[in-house]
């Protein structure tokens, strides 16, 4: 039986082995790591504690302090990014555009020991949803409504979106 579906999904949908995609569609993919650029969900890393006194930038952080990385203040920074405000997928492309370059400044699933253990499984996911939804659907703006912002609403412990509508037109 998984034979038959193995079998079909080779044959039919034509997207088995995920990471021979995204090296295929470099755009696509630097196209979302914008995204988790700009729309930082989770506004700070997991909380670490100082295991020792230290010094940064001339203040003393005690030994047992709770420290929190801002991943939303990395992730918005001009030093780093120079046009944070703007939408810019291709701040992620060498300069001929064929391969995504990584940028060590982009934490949308933290940094070292603790960092999300489903972030393949989230960043596969996204592609896959992204590119069927794209392929599927035009999406378009509702008629004299403004485009939505990149200004975020703050929830309780994450940030998210204003709401607005769209209309899905499939193709």
């Amino acid at each position: 039986m998984i034979y038959l579906i193995t079998g079909i999904i080779r044959k039919i949908i034509h997207i088995f082995n995920i990471i021979n995609i995204y090296g295929s569609m470099p755009y696509t993919e630097a196209f979302i790591l914008e995204v988790f650029r700009v729309a930082s969900i989770f506004p700070y890393a997991v909380p670490h504690c100082v295991t020792e006194d230290s010094e940064l930038r001339g203040y003393l952080i005690p030994k047992g302090v709770s420290v929190y990385a801002s991943i939303y203040s990395t992730h918005h920074d001009p030093e780093v990014w120079g046009d944070p405000e703007n939408f810019r997928p291709d701040r992620f492309l060498s300069s001929d555009g064929s391969k995504v370059e990584k940028h060590e400044s982009l934490l949308p699933f933290s940094i070292g020991k603790r960092q999300c253990p489903g972030e393949l499984l989230a960043r596969d996911q996204l592609f896959l949803f992204l590119t069927t939804l794209l392929q599927n659907f035009r999406i378009c703006n509702e008629d004299g409504k403004p485009l939505p912002t990149l200004d975020i609403a703050c929830g309780n412990i994450i940030l998210e979106p204003h709401r607005y509508s769209v209309i899905m037109k499939g193709r």
